[in-house]
């Protein structure tokens, strides 16, 4: 009994630790995936743009709906 007694503490604290770890990757992994999806969405969105032409231009009322 004495043997649990001084192990508990460090196993506690490695889980805590370990928890902390597993959650700044899932964080990191997460912002890492919506920056991507965002550098994309932008890109496509710059192509986008870059077709129109000057007769799409003078249709645009100017008022973003």
């Amino acid at each position: 009994m004495v043997f649990w007694s001084a192990v508990w503490p460090y196993l506690v604290g490695a889980l805590v630790v370990g928890g902390a770890g597993v959650a700044a990757w899932w964080l990191w992994r997460t912002d890492r995936e919506v920056r991507e999806r965002d550098h994309l969405w932008r890109q496509a969105d710059r192509v986008e743009n870059g077709l129109r032409t000057l007769a799409d231009m003078d249709a645009m009322t100017g008022y973003g709906v």
